[in-house]
This record gives C-alpha cells, sequence and structure tokens, in this order.
C-alpha cells in the first residue's frame, strides 16, 4: 500500500473500506477524524502529531494504539 499523500489536499476526501497501511499522511490539509472513521486500517501510517493524537484516542483499532 505505503500510499505517499504528504502534503495533499484531502477535505472532503472519503476513505471508506480504504486500507492506508504504511500511508504517508503528514501535512496533508483539510484531513480530519471523521475522513478515516470507515478506514479499513490505519495501521503504521504517518500522521502530524496534533491529529496522531486523536486518531489514537478515536479510532484506537485502526492505529494498533
Amino acid at each position: 500500500m505505503e500510499a505517499n499523500l504528504a502534503g495533499s489536499y484531502l477535505m472532503g476526501a472519503d476513505f471508506e473500506n480504504a486500507s492506508l497501511y504504511k500511508a504517508d499522511l503528514r501535512g496533508v490539509k483539510g484531513l480530519t477524524v471523521d475522513h478515516l472513521v470507515k478506514a479499513k486500517t490505519l495501521y503504521l501510517a504517518k500522521f502530524d502529531d496534533e491529529i496522531l493524537e486523536q486518531i489514537k484516542l478515536t479510532l484506537p483499532d485502526l492505529v494498533g494504539a
């Protein structure tokens, strides 16, 4: 998988059933936890610290926290 989406503009993105395993999502614009709720996995994905903390609290099963 390992998608490099670093620096992308993702407002309104639909990640339903998306495997974001090892995806690089650092520096993305418009990304919220709500976008990621229906993703299949976020395991080993890279995020900015601020959203990563929100994800760990809200979606711990998806990141393996």
